[in-house]
């Protein structure tokens, strides 16, 4: 039901189906709460007061509510329901939640266990990065996406070395936060065997958190990396290329660094053993791919801050123009 404006009068319905007792998969993403002006309905905190005293939930083991208004009330009847303790996967992607929202993950049925939860684009900051670490019902969870949650370095540095989960965690896509280096560093420190795909993209990385990484052996694990639009330069191109870790990488994506200098990379025994090094655009003003040319710099001049870095160099330009 993804994007058809379901909300609760849509869910009251469904809940009242007496053919829907044996679900496992309910998809019912709204279009946004933006999308609330142009009279699409959205689930509300009566529809999930409906949801969460559905019987039929009960069966149900991935459930996606994001563009809801979801809120921390309707957050809290959805979790502490018993109906909700068999999910799995839970999506409340853009779903109007902060981080005191997220204290309502410590307060959930006990027997709710979730594996995948995406809390992307709602603005949780530090509170909410520091509610979550402590959340015993995300003890097994193995991919979480916080992307766009304006996490900053503190809350991310808090997060990864508090969470006990980090340590069974396989996937954190945390993009466009400000985790930078010191987050990174205590991500690592943690020696994680089973965290295999790391979105860091837009978190003022810098050439020495890079370094770091490349430099720690718990980077082998690693098969997916992204570190695009962090203003890296040929220093972190150095590190990532010259390193006897990252063992495992298949995909190195790095785009929106264009001062990096990515034929080098390319040409380096890290670049040369990857199946994947990505250097496109990745913004949503980008449409299509630009080979490293004057059409390329051109868009990028106009959406990219150019800091002074001591690491540009002539090599770096020639890249850029070629």
């Amino acid at each position: 039901l993804t994007s058809n404006g379901v909300g609760t009068a849509g869910v009251r319905s469904l809940t009242e189906a007496p053919t829907l007792t044996n679900l496992e998969t309910l998809d019912l993403t709204g279009p946004g709460y933006y999308e609330s002006y142009y009279d699409n309905p959205l689930i509300d905190l009566a529809g999930m007061e409906t949801l969460a005293d559905w019987k039929g939930l009960a069966s149900v083991r991935s459930l996606s509510l994001s563009g809801s208004d979801v809120r921390s009330g309707g957050l809290r009847r959805l979790l502490q329901s018993p109906h909700a303790a068999g999910l799995k996967s839970l999506s409340l992607r853009s779903g109007r939640l902060d981080g005191a929202a997220m204290a309502e993950f410590g307060n959930a049925d006990k027997k709710l266990k979730l594996e995948m939860l995406d809390l992307g684009e709602n603005i949780l900051q530090q509170s909410g990065a520091e509610n979550l670490a402590a959340a015993e019902c995300l003890s097994e969870i193995k991919n979480l996406c916080l992307d766009r949650c304006e996490i900053p370095e503190k809350g991310a540095v808090h997060f990864a070395k508090t969470a006990s989960f980090i340590e069974g965690l396989r996937i954190l896509e945390a993009g466009h936060n400000h985790f930078g280096d010191a987050a990174l560093k205590a991500i690592l420190e943690r020696s994680s065997t089973t965290l295999h795909t790391l979105g860091l993209r837009d978190n003022t990385l810098t050439n020495e958190g890079v370094a770091l990484l490349a430099e720690s052996p718990a980077s082998n694990e690693l098969l997916e990396l992204d570190f695009g639009e962090n203003a890296l330069t040929a220093g972190a191109a150095k590190s990532l290329g010259a390193t006897a870790n990252l063992q495992r990488l298949l995909v190195l994506r790095v785009g929106d660094n264009p001062k990096l200098g990515y034929k080098a990379l390319a040409a380096s025994p890290l670049g040369q053993r990857l199946k994947l090094l990505a250097v496109e655009k990745a913004e949503p003003w980008y449409e299509g791919y630009f080979p490293l040319g004057e059409e390329y710099r051109e868009i990028y001049d106009e959406n990219y801050d150019y800091d002074e870095d001591e690491d540009w160099s002539e090599e770096d330009e020639e890249d850029g123009e070629q």
